[in-house]
Protein backbone atom coordinates (compact mmCIF):
# COMPACT_ATOMS: atom_id res chain seq x y z
CA UNK A 1 0.00 0.00 0.00
CA UNK A 2 1.03 3.50 -0.91
CA UNK A 3 1.45 6.09 1.70
CA UNK A 4 -0.89 8.94 1.84
CA UNK A 5 0.48 12.44 -0.07
CA UNK A 6 0.31 14.50 3.20
CA UNK A 7 0.16 18.39 2.57
CA UNK A 8 -0.05 20.91 5.60
CA UNK A 9 -2.75 23.18 5.31
CA UNK A 10 -1.61 25.34 7.78
CA UNK A 11 0.85 26.82 5.43
CA UNK A 12 -0.45 25.84 1.79
CA UNK A 13 -1.96 28.50 -0.13
CA UNK A 14 -4.27 27.51 -3.17
CA UNK A 15 -3.01 28.13 -6.68
CA UNK A 16 -6.34 29.67 -7.76
CA UNK A 17 -5.87 33.58 -9.62
CA UNK A 18 -8.33 34.79 -6.99
CA UNK A 19 -6.04 33.52 -4.20
CA UNK A 20 -3.13 35.30 -5.89
CA UNK A 21 -4.59 38.51 -6.52
CA UNK A 22 -5.94 38.63 -2.86
CA UNK A 23 -2.11 38.11 -2.18
CA UNK A 24 -0.54 40.56 -4.04
CA UNK A 25 -2.82 42.96 -2.98
CA UNK A 26 -2.02 42.56 1.02
CA UNK A 27 1.45 42.77 0.06
CA UNK A 28 0.47 46.14 -1.91
CA UNK A 29 -1.72 47.43 0.77
CA UNK A 30 0.76 46.82 3.52
CA UNK A 31 3.68 48.27 2.46
CA UNK A 32 5.03 50.86 4.47
CA UNK A 33 5.72 54.46 2.54
CA UNK A 34 7.68 56.97 4.74
CA UNK A 35 6.53 60.70 3.50
CA UNK A 36 7.41 63.94 4.53
CA UNK A 37 4.33 66.49 4.88
CA UNK A 38 4.01 70.30 6.10
CA UNK A 39 1.10 70.01 7.98
CA UNK A 40 -0.18 73.58 10.39
CA UNK A 41 0.04 73.08 13.41
CA UNK A 42 -4.05 72.45 14.14
CA UNK A 43 -3.58 69.68 11.73
CA UNK A 44 -1.17 68.18 14.23
CA UNK A 45 -3.17 69.25 17.50
CA UNK A 46 -5.87 67.24 15.90
CA UNK A 47 -4.36 64.35 15.20
CA UNK A 48 -2.41 64.28 18.72
CA UNK A 49 -5.93 64.40 20.66
CA UNK A 50 -7.03 61.41 18.48
CA UNK A 51 -3.93 59.20 18.95
CA UNK A 52 -4.76 60.27 22.61
CA UNK A 53 -8.37 59.10 22.36
CA UNK A 54 -7.14 55.73 20.60
CA UNK A 55 -4.16 54.92 23.42
CA UNK A 56 -6.86 55.69 26.23
CA UNK A 57 -9.55 53.23 24.16
CA UNK A 58 -6.63 51.24 23.52
CA UNK A 59 -4.92 51.31 26.85
CA UNK A 60 -1.54 51.51 25.49
CA UNK A 61 0.41 54.13 23.78
CA UNK A 62 -0.57 54.72 19.85
CA UNK A 63 1.41 57.06 17.62
CA UNK A 64 0.42 59.69 15.84
CA UNK A 65 1.57 57.97 12.85
CA UNK A 66 -1.10 55.44 13.70
CA UNK A 67 -3.48 57.52 14.53
CA UNK A 68 -3.55 59.40 11.07
CA UNK A 69 -3.56 56.02 9.27
CA UNK A 70 -6.68 55.56 11.84
CA UNK A 71 -8.20 58.38 10.76
CA UNK A 72 -7.45 57.69 7.24
CA UNK A 73 -9.08 54.54 6.86
CA UNK A 74 -11.67 55.69 8.76
CA UNK A 75 -12.74 58.46 6.10
CA UNK A 76 -12.06 56.07 3.21
CA UNK A 77 -14.71 53.69 5.03
CA UNK A 78 -16.82 56.78 5.22
CA UNK A 79 -16.99 57.44 1.34
CA UNK A 80 -17.63 54.03 0.46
Amino acid sequence: MKAPKLKDLGTSMPDDEFSKTVEEQAEKASASVRKTFSLQQLDMDYINAQALKLSQKAGKVVSASEALRTIIQRDMGAKS
